[in-house]
């Protein structure tokens, strides 16, 4: 006679469904896709999908949580190695998240002025794409005068990005010359973000510096007989730092100023007369 107790067949059951689950559970999954869970990761985010569940997000190694969510959906993370683990203990291999190619938009303002005469100069850059980064980051911003971008006027500063992106930098500056200059602005990246650096003098950011427009004003001696010495003052107004000379021409009686003048001097410049 058998005397052996037979197992319940649902027992049976039960045990091979638990050992099923059980290998499931532990069995590795490719990197991004476990078991009808997928975890993929893209430039600051990483994006869930076939996942109804709750998940875990931890740095990829680590028991260091970065952050706990909900289901389906594309979660904002800073750059790096990443493992998702769902509530019912399945994990996804490692997800690599990138830093994101970042660009930015520069305005000058103003792009014009006189050489010799104070104003504000300044430059803002515009972070466009993407949406995602770390607000306060510096943008540094420098004036330069030639179109290389390598020697500064000494006009340099930075500005923090704001909550829409934006940085702007100012400062009160005289130009010594005429000319054009050409300002550079550099984002140094952050943990979302490569870093970038704008063209030297792109559009819109450039500065045309014009020259002064001087005025002359001539102030001659009396009148007199023949043998009188004549003489004649020239003033300069309105320019700056003017240098060199200004040249007198005398013309004779019955003739006008396009005929051969019969006395030049050439006088340097003294002050600005």
């Amino acid at each position: 006679m058998d005397t052996r107790i037979p197992r319940p067949r649902s027992a049976r059951a039960f045990s091979l469904a638990a050992m099923i689950a059980l290998f499931a559970m532990l069995l590795p999954a490719a990197a991004g896709v476990a078991l009808g869970h997928t975890a993929s990761g893209t430039c600051d985010s990483i994006t869930l999908s076939n996942s109804p569940l709750n998940a875990n997000i931890y740095v990829y190694g680590t028991s260091t949580l970065v952050m706990t969510v909900a289901g389906d959906h594309t979660y904002t993370i800073p750059a790096g190695n990443y493992q998702v683990v769902w509530t019912d203990g399945v994990r996804s291999g490692e997800i690599s998240v990138g830093k994101c190619s970042a660009t930015i938009t520069t305005v000058a303002n103003p792009n014009t002025g006189t050489v010799g005469v104070a104003m504000t100069v300044g430059d803002t850059a515009t972070l466009s794409a993407p949406v995602t980064f770390v607000t306060g980051t510096s943008v540094t911003f420098t004036l330069y005068s030639n179109n290389t971008c390598t020697t500064s006027t000494g006009v340099t500063g930075s500005g923090s990005l704001n909550g829409s992106g934006i940085a702007t930098y100012s400062t009160s500056w005289t130009p010594s010359a005429a000319g054009t200059y050409y300002w550079k602005a550099s984002f140094p990246g952050d943990t979302y973000n490569n870093s970038y650096v704008s063209a030297c003098g792109g559009a819109n950011e450039t500065l045309t510096v014009g020259m002064k427009s001087p005025t002359l004003g001539t102030t001659q001696s009396a009148d007199g007989l023949i043998g009188t010495v004549l003489n004649d003052t020239a003033t300069l107004a309105g320019g700056y730092s003017p240098t060199g000379s200004i040249t007198f021409q005398l013309y004779g009686p019955g003739t006008s100023c396009t005929t051969t003048a019969i006395y030049t001097q050439t006088v340097a410049l003294s002050g600005s007369s």
